[in-house]
C-alpha cells in the first residue's frame, strides 16, 4: 500500500489523462522499464490503458516528487490476459483508481500517432522491439 506521505501528498490531485501532457521518449523512465521486467512482457503486448497508468503514474512522480511503484501499482491493479496475448490492468475491488479515466478509449488516436519503419530512423534498430 501507499506510504503515508505518498497518499498524504497524493490526496487532493486529481489529474486524468485529458490534462496530463502525452509525450514520452525512448529510453522509457524507471517505473516503466521496471514493469516490463517484472512482468516480463513485451510493449507491444500491454493495451493503450496499461501505458496510461504508466506515464501519468511517472508524471506524477517527476512533477510532485511522489514514490508511487510497482508495489503501489501492484496493491491496486491485477495484471490480467485480454484476448489471446494481450494484457491490461484490472482494478481490485475496493481500490480506488490510481489514474481516472484511464480505461476509456481515445477515438482520435490515430489523428495523434503514426508509425515508422525502424530501419527509417537513425539508430531505430537499437529500438527495443
Amino acid at each position: 500500500m501507499f506510504s503515508k506521505q505518498c497518499r498524504k501528498e497524493a490526496r487532493g490531485m486529481k489529474l486524468t489523462m485529458d490534462e496530463a501532457d502525452r509525450s514520452l521518449s525512448f529510453p522509457f523512465p524507471s517505473l516503466i522499464n521496471d514493469f516490463f521486467e517484472i512482468t516480463s512482457l513485451s510493449y507491444s503486448q500491454v493495451m493503450p490503458m496499461v501505458w496510461r497508468i504508466l506515464f501519468l503514474l511517472d508524471k506524477l512522480n517527476r512533477s510532485h516528487s511522489l514514490t508511487i511503484g510497482i508495489p503501489e501499482l501492484a496493491s491496486v491493479y491485477n495484471l490480467r490476459t485480454h484476448g489471446h496475448s494481450r494484457f491490461l490492468l484490472q482494478l481490485k475491488k475496493g481500490q480506488i483508481p490510481l489514474v481516472q479515466k484511464a480505461t476509456q478509449n481515445d477515438g482520435d488516436w490515430r489523428g495523434k500517432y503514426f508509425f515508422v519503419k525502424r530501419a527509417s530512423i537513425s539508430g531505430g534498430d537499437l529500438l527495443p522491439l
